[in-house]
C-alpha cells in the first residue's frame, strides 16, 4: 500500500514539475526569467519592459512625436511597435510618411538655422549647431555672448561658457591636425591626440545643445556646474575678447546653400563630418589658426581633466548611437557610466534607441522595481529546480531497488 502511494505521489509530482514547466515557458515569467539571466544587460531591461507596453501607449506615443513634428522619431516608434507585434492605425502610420522633397528642406532650413544662429529646438537645429561647433563658430559665438558678461560683471550662463570653452579648443587640436595634415612634416598634433580631441569636440557640442533645449538631466547639470566656475582664465579670456586682430573671414552664400544640400545627413545624424570637412571648412566664417592662437590659455586645463569623462562619453555615445539617442539620454543619464549604458542599448535597437528611450526613459538601463521580480523569479526557479532533483532522485532510486528486487528474484528462482 505504502509502495502504491509513493509510486501515485511520484507521478503526480512529476506531472505538476512538467506542467508548471511547460506553463512557465509560455508565460511572461519566461522572459522575466531571461531578464533575471541578464540582469546587467540594458537591452534585456529594455526589450523585458517594451513587451509589456500595451497598442495604446504605442499609440500615444507616436501621435506626441507627430505633435512636436518630430517626423523621424514617429517613423522609429512605428517600425518598434510593429516590431513587438502590435497593429496600428492605418491613418496614423500614414500620417508618419514624409516625401523626399519636404524632408530634404526640413532637414536643410533646421540645419541652416542651427549653423548661423545657434538655435536649437530640433533634432535639424541640432545638426547644425553640431557643425557650427565643429568648425569653432558656434562655439565662438556663445563665447562671445556670454563671455563678455563675464568679465564685465554681468550674470552670465557658467555652462553656456565653460562648455563652449571646452568645445572651442577642442575644435582647434581637431582641425590644427587636418589643416597640417596637407604638411605632415611640420604636423603639430599626433592622430590620436586629433581623435580624441574630435570626440570630445562632439561631446561638448552635444551637451551644450542639450543644456540649451534644457534636456540635460539635473545630475548631469550639477556636475558641470561644479566644475564650470574653474574653467575660465579670466584673464586670458578678457585679453581674447578685446584683441583686435581679425577672425572672421567671409564666406560665400553659394557655398552655405552647397554645403546645407550636399552633407550626407544620415552620417551627421551620427555626428560623423569626415565626408563634409571641406564644405564645412569653407563655410566657415572663422580663420581657424588665428582662433587657436586667440583663446590659447583660456582654459585651466586641470579643470577640464574632472569633464574629460563625461565628454568623452557623450561623444562616443553620439558617434554610436546618433543625435536623436544621445539628446534623449543626456535628459536621462546621471553620469558618464550610464552614458555608455545608452551607448551600449543603441548596440541592439540602432536608430530605434530614442524610440526606446522615449518610451522607457531612464527604465530604460536600470532595473528598479523589476528587481524584485528577478529575486522573485530566482528563487522560484531555484526551488522548482530542487523539487525536480529530488523527483529525479527519488525516481531513480525508487528504478534502481525495482531492478534490485528482479535481479534477486530471478536468481533465487534460478536456484
Amino acid at each position: 500500500m505504502l509502495k502504491t502511494y509513493k509510486g501515485i505521489r511520484q507521478l503526480i509530482s512529476a506531472g505538476v514539475i512538467t506542467c508548471t514547466a511547460i506553463a512557465f515557458i509560455y508565460s511572461n515569467q519566461f522572459a522575466a526569467l531571461k531578464l533575471a539571466l541578464n540582469w546587467w544587460d540594458p537591452f534585456a531591461i529594455s526589450h523585458y519592459r517594451l513587451s509589456a507596453l500595451t497598442t495604446d501607449e504605442f499609440i500615444s506615443e507616436i501621435q506626441s512625436a507627430l505633435d512636436e513634428d518630430d517626423i523621424a522619431e514617429a517613423q522609429n516608434l512605428v517600425t518598434l511597435a510593429t516590431d513587438y507585434g502590435h497593429t496600428l492605425p492605418q491613418e496614423l502610420v500614414a500620417n508618419t510618411e514624409e516625401g523626399y522633397l519636404a524632408a530634404t528642406y526640413r532637414y536643410s532650413s533646421g540645419f541652416v538655422n542651427g549653423f548661423i544662429y545657434g538655435e536649437v529646438d530640433s533634432v535639424n537645429t541640432l545638426l547644425g549647431s553640431l557643425a557650427s561647433d565643429y568648425v569653432g563658430y558656434g562655439d565662438l559665438r556663445d563665447i562671445s555672448t556670454e563671455g563678455t558678461k563675464f568679465v564685465t560683471g554681468e550674470s552670465y550662463d557658467a555652462i553656456t561658457l565653460g562648455i563652449a570653452a571646452v568645445g572651442l579648443s577642442t575644435s582647434v587640436v581637431t582641425w590644427s591636425s587636418k589643416i597640417a595634415s596637407l604638411n605632415p612634416i611640420n604636423a603639430p598634433v599626433t592622430v590620436p591626440v586629433a581623435l580624441a580631441a574630435a570626440q570630445a569636440d562632439k561631446g561638448a557640442s552635444l551637451i551644450k545643445g542639450a543644456y540649451k533645449t534644457r534636456k540635460l538631466s539635473r545630475p548631469l547639470i550639477e556636475k558641470i556646474t561644479a566644475v564650470s566656475s574653474k574653467l575660465i582664465n579670466k584673464p586670458a579670456l578678457t585679453k581674447a575678447l578685446t584683441s583686435p586682430e581679425p577672425l572672421y573671414k567671409i564666406p560665400s552664400l553659394s557655398k552655405m546653400t552647397t554645403a546645407a544640400k550636399n552633407i550626407d545627413y544620415k552620417k551627421l545624424l551620427k555626428g560623423d563630418f569626415t565626408d563634409s570637412e571641406t564644405i564645412l571648412y569653407e563655410a566657415s566664417p572663422l580663420d581657424l589658426a588665428a582662433l587657436g592662437k586667440r583663446f590659447d590659455g583660456v582654459i585651466n586645463t586641470s579643470a577640464v581633466k574632472e569633464l574629460d569623462d563625461l565628454v568623452s562619453a557623450s561623444g562616443k555615445l553620439l558617434s554610436s548611437a546618433g543625435v536623436s539617442t544621445s539628446m534623449r539620454a543626456l535628459a536621462y543619464a546621471d553620469d558618464a557610466k550610464d552614458l555608455r549604458k545608452f551607448a551600449k542599448l543603441s548596440d541592439k535597437f540602432a536608430e530605434k534607441t530614442s524610440s526606446v528611450i522615449k518610451l522607457l526613459g531612464k527604465n530604460a538601463i536600470r532595473l528598479g522595481k523589476l528587481l524584485y521580480l528577478v529575486i522573485s523569479i530566482l528563487i522560484s526557479v531555484a526551488i522548482w529546480l530542487a523539487w525536480a532533483i529530488w523527483l529525479v532522485y527519488s525516481l531513480s532510486k525508487s528504478t534502481y531497488r525495482i531492478i534490485a528486487r528482479k535481479k534477486k528474484r530471478v536468481a533465487h528462482e534460478a536456484l
